[in-house]
C-alpha cells in the first residue's frame, strides 16, 4: 500500500473472518474517528486493501474543493461536500448522498462523525456541550455529530447493508431498527475500553 511504504506505517484491521470475508462485496457505511489530519488516508488504505478506492466516498468539508489536484477530483469522484452548517447543508447532502443510492460498484462511504479533527481544545468544548445536554463525557473522542451519519443512513438504506464503526461496531441493517443502530455505534464510542 502507497500510504504504508511512504508513511512508513502500518494500518492494521481487527475483525472478525466473517466481516472481512464479505468487504469489498457489498455497499457499507464505515463510520471512523479523526484524531490526525491523515486519517482520511488510513480509511482509503483499507478501501484500497478490499479492492473499494476508486468507489469509496465521503463526506468532506467543502472547503476540500481549494486544493490543488484533491478537490477536483473528489469533485469529479462524486465525493459529497458540505459547508457543516445542517441549514445550508441539507438538501445539498440529501442530493448528493440519493446520487449513491444506486452506485454500480460496491461502495465504501466513509463518515467521521465528530466533523472534525480531534485537538484539546475542541475536546473540552465538546465536553462541555456533552454535560450541558446531559450526555456522557468521552475521554478519546468527540461529542458525535449525529446529522450526517443519520441522513447517511436513511438515504442509503436499501442500498447499504452493513454500517461499521472502526472500533468494532458491527451493525446489521436488516435486523435492527434505526434506533439500535445508532444506539449501538454511539454506545461503542462512550465506552472504547470494552474493544
Amino acid at each position: 500500500m502507497l500510504l504504508e511504504w511512504w508513511s512508513g506505517t502500518e494500518c492494521t484491521l481487527f475483525s472478525d473472518q466473517a466481516a472481512v470475508d464479505k468487504f469489498g462485496k457489498e455497499h457499507v457505511i464505515i463510520i471512523l474517528n479523526h484524531n490526525f489530519e491523515i486519517d482520511f488516508l488510513c480509511g482509503w488504505t483499507m478501501t484500497e486493501r478490499f479492492g473499494v478506492l476508486g468507489s469509496s466516498k465521503v463526506l468532506a468539508k467543502k472547503e476540500l474543493l481549494c486544493v490543488p489536484l484533491i478537490g477536483w477530483t473528489w469533485y469529479f469522484l462524486e465525493i459529497v461536500f458540505c459547508k457543516r452548517k445542517w441549514e445550508e447543508d441539507r438538501d445539498t447532502v440529501i442530493e448528493g448522498l440519493k446520487l449513491l443510492a444506486d452506485y454500480p460498484e460496491y461502495m465504501w462511504f466513509l463518515l467521521y462523525c465528530e466533523g472534525t479533527r480531534f485537538t484539546e481544545t475542541k475536546h473540552r468544548i465538546s465536553m462541555e456541550v456533552a454535560e450541558s445536554k446531559g450526555l456522557p463525557k468521552l475521554k478519546y473522542h468527540l461529542l458525535p455529530r449525529t446529522k450526517g451519519f443519520t441522513t447517511a443512513v436513511q438515504c442509503l438504506r436499501g442500498t447499504v447493508v452493513m454500517v461499521y464503526c472502526d472500533q468494532g461496531c458491527l451493525v446489521i441493517m436488516a435486523t435492527r431498527t434505526f434506533s439500535d443502530q445508532l444506539m449501538a455505534c454511539l454506545t461503542t464510542w462512550a465506552m472504547p475500553a470494552q474493544y
